[in-house]
């Protein structure tokens, strides 16, 4: 027998299973009012326990949401006795005296398991938690569950709460792949506890049938003084992280192997390795918003002087949820057609305020170049800054080009030839005096590929 006040703790009975057994064990549990009664307020009382298998120990929490006398029947069954599968025997009986009345009588999540941490089906899949027990704490409103992967498998996963709806919770989740590790990320909107059901899948042995493998406990303490974290956009099942034409392309990830990034900084360099050449794209949008919003000019594709890699500058304009989604194709294919490649979920939290567009870069320019300056998209002469150039009045224009010829930069009818002065980088300064104010709003970066004299590709668009 044992007596408990339920407004100073859940009790806790905990059982110890022999070593050789504790990986097959399962155990299960009933909980009753002496009298027989099943239900308090028209949930069940087994609502008001939780199950879970640490280890070699057993613990079972109860909660009586009232005043009374109950009965708590712990069952359980061995996996490996074929003989008696799927069938649980009752093993302890305890008598649980409630001295009081529960001031708030919250059962645990409605899950759909009594049991939580790994399920029956969990030895079945060839994951391996890489957190101990099945409660995860957190006082910001952020946690992450992670499994180590031994072979491809799919997921579904399912948030579920006393205070909300299932359906209401689905976009405060996000799962991607790192590496071999599965990772669920979960963004809290209240405090208060939570369920997270984990759902798997081997497609090469288990057809498209997903079935209950683990089930965790989150308790929400506390969430930081600017809110509640933010969910996320619907982005589709295995919309994070490569494709298959990502190693078709012979690209692997240098700076972020990891396709959800957090940033306080609002600038983001990414960077990946190459192959081999090719014809590369990308995009940028704000999707934490609606209608969402296209911000691709944030985006300054920067290519290397050996051709081995490709860096992306990104300066999200505000804060939000930004999906930045990388393009590409072999060189040597000729298909206009750029299929997906990679994608990231990029979570800005902070920006400076003041990030400016970089120049609009075209089809020549996303072939091994790079810009030092001026990065900024927008000339002005009241910039904070003059860069290389003599005088406020002059912009500095510096960018490697590798196969160029000559270069110019072009403002209406008015070309200046930048100068070569070490190969593939031209640079040189621009009088802008007459322009700040004139009638021409576009300055393009031009060069020649040394097919005729007189042919100049665009590679770089500025506005003034």
């Amino acid at each position: 027998m044992i007596r408990c006040n339920p407004n100073v703790n859940d009790t806790s009975i905990r059982i110890k299973s022999p070593r050789k057994k504790a990986g097959s064990l399962r155990f299960t549990f009933n909980l009753l009012k002496e009298d027989g009664t099943d239900s308090f307020n028209e949930t069940k009382l087994s609502r008001f326990a939780m199950q879970e298998l640490v280890n070699n120990m057993c613990y079972v929490t109860v909660r009586p949401p009232q005043k009374g006398s109950y009965l708590l029947v712990i069952y359980a069954k061995d996996l490996t006795d074929k003989t008696k599968e799927g069938v649980y025997g009752g093993i302890c009986e305890y008598k649980i005296i409630s001295e009081e009345d529960r001031v708030n009588p919250n059962p645990f999540p409605p899950c759909v398991h009594t049991t939580w941490g790994p399920g029956d089906s969990a030895s079945k899949f060839d994951m391996v938690p890489l957190q101990s027990g099945s409660m995860i704490h957190t006082s910001d409103g952020v946690a992450e569950i992670k499994f180590k992967l031994v072979t491809k498998l799919r997921f579904v996963s399912k948030l579920k709460s006393v205070a909300a709806d299932e359906k209401a919770l689905q976009p405060n989740i996000l799962y991607r792949i790192v590496g071999d590790t599965a990772v669920f990320r979960v963004h809290l909107p209240a405090v208060g506890e939570y369920g997270l059901e984990v759902y798997a899948n081997n497609p090469e042995t288990g057809g498209t049938s997903l079935q209950h493998a683990y089930q965790y406990l989150i308790v929400c303490t506390s969430l930081p003084d600017s809110g509640a974290p933010v969910a996320f956009p619907v982005l589709g099942a295995n919309a994070l992280g490569s494709t298959a034409a990502f190693s078709q392309c012979g690209l692997s990830t240098v700076s972020h192997p990891d396709p959800f990034i957090t940033t306080d900084t609002g600038d983001l360099q990414i960077t990946f390795k190459l192959s081999q050449a090719l014809r590369m794209t990308s995009q940028l949008v704000l999707v934490s918003q609606s209608p969402v919003r296209e911000c691709s000019e944030y985006i300054l594709q920067q290519g290397s002087g050996a051709g081995d890699a490709v860096t992306f500058i990104l300066q999200p304009p505000q804060e939000g949820m930004y999906k930045f989604q990388l393009f590409g194709v072999p060189q040597k294919e000729t298909t206009e057609n750029l299929p997906s490649v990679y994608t990231y979920l990029i979570n800005c939290v902070q920006t400076t305020g003041s990030q400016l567009p970089f120049p609009k870069q075209f089809g020549s320019w996303k072939d091994g170049c790079y810009l030092y300056e001026p990065l900024d998209g927008h000339l002005q002469a009241n910039r904070p800054s003059k860069g290389s150039a003599s005088t406020y009045q002059h912009v500095y224009f510096k960018m490697d080009i590798p196969k160029a010829v000559n270069v110019a930069v072009v403002i209406g009818s008015d070309w200046t030839q930048l100068n070569q002065k070490q190969p593939g980088t031209w640079q040189g300064e621009v009088l802008m005096e007459k322009h700040w104010k004139g009638d021409e709003r576009k300055v393009t970066v031009c060069a020649n590929f040394g097919a005729t004299a007189t042919s100049y590709s665009t590679l770089l668009e500025y506005s003034i």
